[in-house]
């Protein structure tokens, strides 16, 4: 399973898999016994598991063909959380991959005959720069994300027929950052891209060509080997970075609900790509399997491909929202707020704000059906435990109140010394949402499903998906990125308290 690594691992998995929901409605825990009784979760045991089977950890490897595939009647699926390829909602394994995938799973199967065993595609989550060698060791039969057909990628293992065609590398770029018209005028210029991509390799190359003229090389950032190139076009949307380069059917899709990213489709760093399924290099016959299946029914599942794209990356619910003007104003006057109980209970007010941005948009009028109230959302019977009578009045009594809480389930259910940071606080914003026994229990479970409980993301993440809900994994990912975000912007600044008068801009 991908590892975490740190903050800047936050955005990568998730915030990009589901639609963006109304400000967090679920209520908190106590701050004692007594209050934990009264606040806690459903004491009833987890959910079934609505997708239990069909995603698994990459674990053994498999040499077997099409023959043994389809004895087995399993098709293993390496894939990457990417928003619009593969992702779950609502219970439910959702993208362009996964359709294309069990598409071809039930035709495999067909094929082999009414006898035969019907197919089912199983999906193997893996970090984007690991597909590769994950195949390549046999622990799946195919590896389903978007790739380009590279030379150096296909001395390692075979593609298959692609499904689409013509692509070119495009640069994108923040709304007000100088616009470059040729690649020279990149030099000098720092441009984000996801490890291990073709983005990364071309710009090293683009880097020869320019040092080879006499001009300074390009500044090539990788933030984290799990961040996927929607996440860095949500962080350039925000205007946390200034530059990028993505494929050009994916920017087209993209820039409709980005009105603050340009793309320059004129300057491109590379021509002509494919994008193609990788096969085990083991099984032959799968790959003629997975090609034949491509030029059925005159393209059929090619023109499939051109379709789910359109309507997976049409939605525009799925990118990060900045910080804009209609909540600067209310950020400019909570903010101190945010940097004195930080200060007093050690949290990065800047990550505070993100998770009262989640819980309210920053609105202490926000009522709740349950009876939540507030920036922070908190339940007054709970806030009056930790010995505040009002936080419905004033914002920073609220604000208070949740900050204290958010410590306690920090210290009182995180303290481990196996448990480091961000993990820690990572917990904690989980239990905040979900409530901390439950959020036990799920590492209980974490720990059936070979994971480490110890570890959010890659981790206990999968088991929350799969025994709770998408609610606790959106909440934790959405707050992550309002945070790295609202970093990016801090960075500029140079200066901790100026940070909102970058986010109004």
């Amino acid at each position: 399973m991908p590892k975490s690594s740190g903050w800047s691992r936050v955005v990568v998995l998730f915030c990009f898999m589901f639609a963006l929901t109304a400000p967090c409605l679920v209520v908190v825990s106590g701050t004692a016994a007594a209050m934990v009784a009264a606040q806690e979760d459903d004491p009833a045991t987890l959910p079934e598991d609505r997708i239990q089977d069909l995603i698994l950890p990459a674990e053994k490897a498999f040499s077997g063909d099409v023959k043994e595939i389809r004895q087995r009647g399993v098709l293993r699926v390496l894939v990457t959380y990417r928003k619009g390829d593969f992702f779950i909602a609502d219970g439910e394994l959702r993208g362009v991959e996964v359709e294309l995938a069990r598409a071809f799973a039930a035709w495999l199967g067909k094929k082999g005959g009414k006898k035969a065993l019907p197919v089912r595609a199983i999906f193997i989550p893996v970090a984007f720069d690991e597909l590769l060698t994950a195949l390549e060791q046999g622990k799946g039969d195919i590896a389903a994300a978007g790739f380009t057909v590279t030379e150096a990628r296909s001395a390692r293992v075979p593609f298959a027929t692609p499904y689409l065609r013509g692509i070119d590398e495009v640069f994108a770029i923040r709304k007000g950052a100088p616009v470059p018209t040729s690649l020279d005028e990149l030099a000098g210029r720092t441009v984000h891209v996801v490890r291990g991509s073709s983005h990364e390799q071309h710009l090293g190359e683009l880097n020869v060509r320019l040092a080879a003229q006499g001009l300074a090389p390009l500044n090539i950032v990788t933030p984290s080997a799990d961040l996927q190139p929607e996440d860095l076009f949500d962080l350039l949307g925000t205007g946390a970075i200034d530059l990028m380069v993505a494929d050009s059917h994916r920017a087209r899709l993209w820039r409709r609900a980005m009105p603050d990213v340009q793309v320059l489709p004129s300057l491109k760093l590379k021509t002509g790509q494919d994008i193609a399924w990788a096969v085990r290099p083991d099984a032959p016959g799968l790959l003629h399997e997975v090609n034949a299946f491509f030029a059925a029914d005159g393209g059929r599942a090619v023109k499939k491909a051109a379709g789910l794209l359109e309507r997976y990356y049409a939605d525009r619910s799925w990118h990060v929202e900045g910080l804009n003007r209609k909540f600067a104003a209310r950020a400019k006057r909570l903010y101190p707020h945010f940097i004195r109980y930080g200060d007093t209970y050690a949290f990065d007010p800047l990550l505070l704000l993100a998770q009262g941005y989640r819980e309210s948009r920053l609105n202490q009028k926000l009522r709740s059906p349950r009876g939540a109230v507030g920036v922070m959302q908190v339940l007054p019977s709970t806030a009056r435990t930790m010995g505040f009578p009002d936080v419905v009045k004033e914002a920073v009594t609220n604000i208070h109140a949740g900050v204290r809480y958010l410590e306690y389930v920090r210290s009182d259910y995180f303290s481990d010394a196996d448990i480091r940071e961000p993990d820690r606080t990572l917990f904690s914003l989980a239990a905040y949402n979900m409530g901390p026994n439950r959020m036990a229990r799920v590492r209980e479970r974490a720990i059936r499903m070979g994971l480490d409980p110890n570890r959010w993301f890659g981790n206990v993440e999968y088991a929350a998906l799969r025994y709770v809900g998408r609610e606790p994994v959106t909440y934790v990912a959405q707050i992550s990125s309002y945070y790295i975000a609202y970093q990016g912007s801090h960075a500029v600044t140079g200066a901790r308290r100026p940070v909102l008068e970058a986010l109004q801009k």
